[in-house]
């Protein structure tokens, strides 16, 4: 395609997928410096977009399912929050600016796709809430598809080979989730001592889980005096929020709140410290291992290569059963305990240093690779 003027719809439902498409846009728009977005998030606040400097159409409540519905009881409660109108509102917006754009892009589930889905020009889906490894998808998803999608981008080999044999256009260039930057930024911790990543999510119950986290830290602590702890904060979660709980479990702020990485020492055990940071790629590069209560973030720490520890969580996101679900989707890497007594001793069983030689790199990014092949093809 000439490097005209092109206008892009994007559509998202969930802060990972907020991520991905993030990246896309940037790969397009660098393929592309004419090339111009209108951008949905449907769940949340798209806080991925304008960490990129990418501008939102809309801004969302936040519901009590924090957008990841799994039974009667997330959506009801979601219903009775006002989750019909919501929807109404978002499918008027979504109609408008079909009619304005050139490419409609789809980054989700099926609801997202059906939100998205262009009239006038068939859509480009990137179905990331989907794999044969786990959930493949069903008949009716692959009817709709049919009807919907010119393009398909998987996120792995096994769904892409299946969604071709029901003569959908399935392709699959690589998995924008193992994306990674090329740099990291150094954190204020020790490089001598173990260092632990705690990944709570980024939704509502993210709160207690870093609760249940931060507890599980301190039974650590009494045989592992000097570890160091790196949170991944996500931009979605409250910074003032997090910093009292921290103080609840005996952390002791060091930095000024308006700084990229807040400090923390423990009020017994001066050799360790705590850092929350936003910086996900430099808390998952620096940890030994990881405590993972997220969707994902535990996905991406697994791809680069790290070993994440997981126990049934405080929300829809963090159940036994997405666990489990991940395991199947991720291998020995994400270690699942069933038991949250236990899993200071399997994070304990687990701190070790890593091997440089398990990291994966990817030379090429799936996102620059999809962009390129989404605008030759359209």
């Amino acid at each position: 395609m000439e490097k005209t003027d092109i206008t892009v719809l994007i559509v998202s439902n969930g802060y990972g997928e907020d991520w991905i498409a993030a990246r896309l846009c940037l790969a397009l728009r660098a393929l592309n410096p004419n090339i111009q977005f209108e951008i949905v998030p449907l769940v949340g606040e798209g806080l991925h977009y304008l960490k990129s400097d990418l501008r939102v159409r809309t801004q969302n409540p936040i519901f009590p399912s924090g957008g990841f519905i799994r039974t009667f009881n997330d959506l009801y409660g979601d219903l009775k929050a006002g989750l019909l109108g919501h929807i109404f509102e978002q499918r008027k917006i979504l109609k408008t600016l079909d009619k304005k754009v050139d490419i409609v892009i789809c980054i989700g589930d099926i609801f997202c796709l059906w939100m998205g889905h262009g009239t006038k020009i068939k859509t480009v889906f990137l179905p990331t809430a989907k794999s044969n490894l786990i959930d493949p998808h069903s008949k009716l998803e692959k009817w709709l598809m049919r009807r919907w999608c010119r393009l398909i981008y998987t996120r792995d080999k096994i769904t892409c080979t299946d969604l071709k044999v029901s003569s959908l256009p399935a392709h699959f260039l690589g998995n924008i989730m193992l994306d990674k930057k090329v740099e990291t930024r150094p954190l204020p911790l020790n490089p001598n001592a173990p260092v632990l990543g705690l990944l709570p999510g980024s939704r509502e119950e993210a709160y207690p889980n870093v609760d249940f986290m931060l507890s599980c830290v301190n039974d650590m602590l009494l045989s592992q005096p000097n570890l160091q702890i790196c949170l991944a904060k996500a931009p979605s979660l409250s910074t003032k929020r997090l910093v009292e709980q921290a103080k609840q479990h005996g952390w002791i702020l060091k930095s000024d709140l308006s700084q990229d990485n807040l400090l923390f020492s423990h009020e017994i055990l001066d050799g360790s410290t705590l850092v929350i940071s936003e910086n996900f790629e430099s808390c998952v590069e620096t940890s030994w291992v990881l405590f993972g209560l997220s969707g994902t973030a535990n996905e991406q720490a697994v791809y680069w290569g790290k070993t994440v520890v997981c126990c049934p969580g405080f929300g829809p996101q963090s159940t036994a059963l997405r666990f489990e679900e991940q395991h199947r989707l991720l291998g020995d890497r994400l270690i699942f305990e069933p038991h949250q007594q236990n899993v200071a001793d399997q994070l304990l069983k687990h701190l070790v240093k890593p091997n440089e030689l398990l990291k994966k790199e990817t030379s090429r990014s799936s996102a620059h690779a999809i962009a390129e092949h989404i605008l030759a093809q359209l």
